[in-house]
């Protein structure tokens, strides 16, 4: 099985490759009236569009992990530092991730204010908050 960096690099090829036949199709055409010329490069358009949205939107989750992952363990950090509940609860605006609920519910074990943790969830997009 790939590591995720290969799969990345597989997926960013396929996308160069869509681009490339795109741009070949389109010099194949690019003088003609023929609506059906157009269509194959119309179809490699919509392909290409397809791959490369869902390639951004891959790199854009992984990236958001890593950085919940980064914000998270500075937070520990804090908390065995002596920081505030109640702050580090409302720090935690726009964190989603698994881990973020699990601090959510550790600070209200805790006796971090419940008001905190709800202004905490500011920027949270998803059904649990």
């Amino acid at each position: 099985m790939p590591s995720l960096c290969e799969q990345i690099k597989i997926e960013y090829e396929q996308v160069q490759a869509l681009k490339e036949q795109l741009v070949l199709e389109y010099e194949k055409v690019k003088n003609s009236d023929d609506v059906d010329d157009w269509s194959v490069v119309k179809k490699f358009q919509v392909e290409w569009e397809a791959a490369s949205s869902a390639l951004v939107k891959k790199l854009e989750k992984i990236r958001l992990e890593r950085f919940d992952k980064k914000v998270l363990e500075y937070i520990e950090k804090l908390l065995d530092e002596g920081a505030d509940k109640g702050y580090i609860a409302q720090g935690l605006a726009g964190v989603d991730s698994e881990q973020a609920w699990d601090m959510r519910e550790r600070l209200l074990k805790e006796g971090a204010d419940k008001n905190a943790v709800v202004l905490g969830l500011a920027g949270v997009d998803s059904k649990r908050a």
